[in-house]
């Protein structure tokens, strides 16, 4: 389990993703590019616990 700083961003608050678990999951290509456009959803579980899902299309 990787453990991530909370980083401010502007005027909300972000993680990173570690990049080797992004690329087991096929969202980059070999260059370390996405191969596609991608979205989250980011869900409160509990508190202070999150669950996000990564989307490559988003429903009307």
């Amino acid at each position: 389990m990787a453990i991530r700083k909370l980083l401010k961003m502007g005027g909300s608050i972000g993680i990173t993703l570690p990049k080797g678990e992004v690329e087991r999951e096929g969202l980059l290509d070999e260059n370390g590019e996405f191969v596609d456009e991608f979205h989250a959803q980011v869900r409160q579980e509990a508190d202070r616990e999150w669950s996000i899902e990564v989307f490559d299309e988003i429903g009307d």
